[in-house]
């Protein structure tokens, strides 16, 4: 292994001696090692490329520097860091094994194997397939391949998978409903600047199914290149012979899965908190430039990006304050909600699909709501009363909110503003 401090062209690597690491218990460690023996600490992000092993094609290309910055490209920053940190665990495990250096790069299906073996039952197995990914991931970067569809491999990350402990097993998140959407309408001060600019951005990520990191900033450091700007936001008409109702599109910059970017259609909503009317009661109240944030906000003389930690305490103190706090907003929430809302309203999974962005299965990981969904279409007659139904009761956080606020699909009112 050869350690490198920034991004510049790796050097001949030079074997590193092997140290085992004195604690045997490797992988219940609460916190583990910065770096294996013999590498220098770096961002788990940038392990994949900094980490450079003997023999990577990375010594011998043209312009290495250019090929690190094109590598650095491929995997989103997040994806990044995950997978480095399955890059460190497998060397730390090497080091523990004392695995010779000419075994740890390329890996060998035994080892990859008995790697996995060590993982199982302690983590989750999506966390171990992730780590692999990453081994293999770093495998690719420095020019050599990692056969992850081996049988032995995929067999033993099945096992993983049935492994997996009781503490690693998470709920699914429960989607968030139009009610939901009503009550914390019914907390918000739309003619406040920051309470406006959260609004549509609720709206804007429940209806047009969007990741929330993909309108928020992470941090509050605007970047044109991957935040949504007020320049990236048009006004089309639904229809040609309707030429007045107006649907919003948003150009978003970048996305997880599409580096370039992708649009988002925002179409308008009339028995339910409408996405269009609150983005334009945002764009009166906070007028975000051109080249800011679509989702800033006016404070005391200054314009001010809307960040991720901003939004979620807002809406979760909201939800607290109402007695939901099982309804707890995480990055998904508003796109399981949103996906969920679609196809109970029997939106077809086609159109869903490609309203999501989805272009794998994974939409089927947003499902909650099974038996809304199912139900009615197995059934041989519907119902005309459900007093003739057996009805079990709902959990809490699906209970319909209280007749002070609305039903589920009505809009509540509160001040000035009816967005």
């Amino acid at each position: 292994m050869t350690p490198s401090r920034s991004f510049m062209a790796p050097s001949s690597a030079v074997p590193v001696p092997l140290v085992p690491l004195v604690a045997p218990s490797l992988h219940t460690a609460r916190r583990l090692p910065a770096a294996p023996a013999g590498l220098t600490a770096v961002s788990a992000a940038d392990r994949l490329l900094l980490w450079v092993p003997t023999g990577s094609s990375l010594n011998s290309a043209r312009d290495p520097a250019q090929r690190q910055r094109v590598l650095a490209a491929v995997w989103a920053v997040s994806t990044r860091s995950t997978y480095g940190t399955g890059l460190l665990r497998w060397l730390l495990w090497c080091d523990h094994h004392r695995i010779p250096e000419g075994s740890r790069f390329p890996v060998s299906v035994s080892d990859l194997v008995d790697f996995i073996d060590s993982l199982a039952g302690t983590f989750a197995g999506s966390s171990i397939r992730n780590w692999v990914s990453g081994i293999r991931a770093w495998h690719i970067i420095h020019g050599a391949n990692l056969d992850t569809t081996h049988p032995r491999v995929t067999s033993t990350l099945r096992g993983a998978d049935r492994l997996t402990p009781a503490s690693s097993i998470k709920p699914p998140r429960a989607p968030f409903r139009i009610n939901h959407l009503c009550i914390i309408r019914s907390y918000l001060a739309l003619e406040k600047p920051a309470d406006a600019a959260i609004w549509a951005c609720l709206l804007v990520a429940f209806w047009g199914l969007a990741r929330l990191g993909e309108l928020v900033l992470k941090s509050g450091s605007f970047d044109a290149r991957r935040n949504p700007t007020g320049s990236g936001l048009r006004w089309e008409s639904v229809a040609k012979d309707a030429p007045m109702i107006l649907a919003g599109v948003i150009t978003l910059p970048w996305t997880k899965t599409q580096p370039n970017g992708e649009k988002l259609v925002l179409a308008p909503q009339t028995d339910s908190p409408c996405p269009v009317r609150a983005l334009r009661k945002h764009l009166v109240v906070n007028q975000p430039p051109q080249d800011g944030h679509l989702f800033g906000y006016r404070g005391r003389n200054r314009f001010t990006p809307l960040t991720r930690s901003k939004f979620i305490s807002r809406i979760n103190g909201i939800l607290r304050e109402a007695g939901l706090s099982r309804v707890n907003l995480k990055g998904h929430s508003l796109r399981v909600g949103g996906c969920t809302e679609f196809l109970l309203r029997g939106v077809a999974i086609d159109t869903v699909r490609l309203h999501g962005r989805w272009s794998s299965e994974a939409w089927r990981l947003y499902l909650r709501q099974h038996v809304e969904l199912l139900a009615p279409a197995l059934m041989d007659k519907i119902p005309s009363t459900a007093s003739s139904l057996v009805t079990i009761s709902a959990p809490s956080h699906f209970a319909p909110p209280p007749a002070r606020w609305a039903s589920s699909n009505t809009l509540v009112a509160v001040g000035p503003s009816s967005a």
